[in-house]
């Protein structure tokens, strides 16, 4: 597989918060995949991640997407 910052920025963020998490190939995009339980129920969340970014930026805003959902979740302050 291809080395990808976004991946591994992704990767590193759920690990962090202790979420078991897998990938899922799809045409253009990879999707990572994770299971949280929110108000007592367990939710599948979702994050779409290029194959090859084009912004040099693309690992800094992948990190602050992916927090802004685990904080919409309840999972960070």
């Amino acid at each position: 597989m291809v080395k990808n910052e976004c991946v591994d920025v992704a990767i590193a963020e759920l690990e962090r918060c202790g979420l078991d998490w897998r990938m899922e190939d799809g045409g253009k995009h990879q999707s990572i995949k994770w299971s949280c339980k929110i108000a007592g129920l367990s939710v599948e969340r979702s994050f779409t991640l290029p194959y090859t970014p084009s912004d040099w930026r693309a690992p800094l805003n992948t990190k602050s997407d992916l927090r802004k959902i685990l904080r919409n979740d309840g999972i960070l302050d």
